[in-house]
């Protein structure tokens, strides 16, 4: 039996501020003329803005696993980070950059070619017509007054022109179909009635949907026990599968680790399990992660092809974080 997995994430950034020359209080500036020196038009500036993500999402990781207190804890940093990334194309707020993890020396076109790089590659990714998997991500800005053309221009895929002050709830319907189209009908009503209103001047939003079954089916499930600390557990919906799969250890994480992949060999999930059998190991092995950790789990030389007893809890999760400012 091939278990499916599904992931869906809708974000969403909402402003009520007064309309000016700012957007969400940030200053709406055109990017400078002329391309940048460095990643326009590379696999490698695509590959940079990954590195530059992980290095935002690690950050992030360890921020909310500091204030989750011990809960369980699912986001999608590629969300967030684009969010705040189409921000930072039209603003002038130099706090971004930091926020974002870009060099003092990185202009802004050449990051800009590179996000339309990662863009034209999750667009292609998401048309695959192959029933293995499905895969999108996309981002909408939703605003009422008017935007530099420029900046409309560069985000014109984006852009969703709303009149929230004569109609807010046939807004919120519609910003709220626009995400159910994109996951699938998954979400339905990411925005609840009430929350945009004749004052919401602008919303930023990023929906990204996976729908994937593995390589290795699991075997049907099963009542057991999975342990919460060394000495507490509760019976839980197990799947369970031996298999031959890559497991690697790393001394660095202090890990096991292995790597679960699904059909179309181009996305695996990869389970990390620390050796330490104590209540604290995952709050650890988070503060122990890092780009350069991740790289080295993905492209480690130490894999390799075992059989294994796998597993795992099968569960339905979801998770809101609030204010982001406040991280």
């Amino acid at each position: 039996m091939h278990w499916l997995c599904k992931c869906v994430i809708g974000l969403v950034m909402l402003a009520t501020t007064t309309w000016s020359s700012t957007v969400a209080g940030v200053t709406q500036k055109c990017v400078p003329p002329g391309p940048g020196p460095s990643l326009n038009n590379t696999l490698y500036g695509k590959s940079y803005l990954y590195k530059l993500e992980q290095e935002f999402s690690i950050k992030l990781l360890q921020t909310l696993a500091t204030s989750s207190n011990k809960n369980n804890l699912i986001f999608s940093p590629h969300s967030i980070y684009m969010v705040i990334l189409i921000t930072y194309f039209w603003s002038n707020e130099k706090n971004l950059r930091s926020f974002l993890h870009l060099p003092p020396d990185q202009d802004k076109m050449s990051v800009i070619q590179a996000y339309r790089m990662d863009k034209l590659f999750l667009s292609k990714r998401a048309l695959n017509t192959s029933a293995d998997y499905k895969f999108s991500s996309v981002n909408g800005i939703f605003y009422q007054y008017p935007i530099e053309e420029c900046i409309a221009e560069l985000l014109k895929d984006e852009m969703h022109k709303i009149d929230f002050a004569v109609n807010p709830e046939l807004a919120n319907k519609y910003i709220n179909n626009w995400v159910s189209n994109h996951t699938n009908q998954i979400i339905k009503d990411l925005f609840p009635v009430g929350m945009i209103t004749s004052r919401t001047i602008l919303v930023l939003a990023n929906a990204a949907y996976f729908n994937g079954y593995w390589s290795s089916g699991f075997d049907s499930t099963e009542n057991d026990m999975f342990y919460t600390s060394p000495s507490k557990y509760e019976y839980v919906t197990m799947m369970k599968k031996t298999a031959v799969f890559k497991i690697s250890n790393s001394s660095e994480l202090g890990s096991r680790i292995i790597e679960l992949p699904y059909k179309g060999g181009d996305i695996s999930l990869f389970v990390i399990l620390p050796n330490v059998n104590e209540e604290h190991g995952i709050s650890q092995l988070s503060k122990m992660l890092s780009t350069n950790t991740i790289q080295n789990i993905v492209s480690s030389s130490q894999w390799r092809l075992d059989y294994v007893n796998v597993y795992l809890p099968k569960f339905n999760a979801t998770h809101t974080i609030g204010d982001l400012r406040e991280t």
